[in-house]
């Protein structure tokens, strides 16, 4: 099969978005517009985190990617950290891509929820259970421990549910399933 796709030329600006990322970014994205834009890179390529040790506990971000430079843009209007890894999930052609990492913690963390709108359901339980949790962020913590369990739960439930599904359709396990 072979499909072919016109899109408007209102989205040629786009074309040329990962040659010159960082140029689009200071030409196209505003200052309100960079919390949507966080919101969309947070709910792709980040976490959202209360961390905890036996001393204190404290909202922490992270952003990875495979683009240095937008790290670094990323930090400069931001703050945090930055750190890479060589590895991950991003192999190319027997070598691992390095991963850069922003990191934000503590007050900045908080200021950066209370400004982003995820989308993605996780991070916007996860948000929204540390925002209502400020107070008390030990209790967030043990309270994400027990969304991140429940939504676990519910993805196992559903695996099995389509595993099911395609049983009574085929009348056999999933050819997957079966390399186990």
């Amino acid at each position: 099969m072979h499909v072919t796709v016109t899109v408007n030329r209102t989205f040629d600006f786009l074309l040329d978005y990962k040659r010159g990322r960082i140029e689009f970014l200071e030409k196209n994205i505003e200052e309100n517009l960079l919390w949507d834009y966080l919101s969309g890179l947070i709910d792709s390529e980040g976490s959202i985190n209360v961390v905890k040790d036996d001393y204190r506990a404290y909202v922490m971000l992270k952003i990875a990617l495979s683009e240095k430079s937008v790290i670094d843009w990323l930090k400069e209007k931001i703050g945090g950290y930055k750190t890479s890894t060589r590895g991950g999930f991003q192999k190319m052609n027997d070598n691992y891509k390095t991963i850069y990492q922003l990191i934000i913690s503590y007050d900045n963390a908080v200021n950066l929820l209370l400004k982003i709108r995820p989308r993605h359901r996780e991070k916007l339980l996860k948000r929204t259970l540390i925002l209502d949790n400020l107070n008390d962020l030990r209790r967030a913590h043990y309270l994400l421990k027990k969304l991140s369990q429940r939504l676990n739960d519910e993805t196992q439930n559903y695996q099995l549910y389509l595993r099911q599904k395609y049983i009574e359709r085929h009348g056999k396990p999933h050819p997957l399933d079966c390399r186990r």
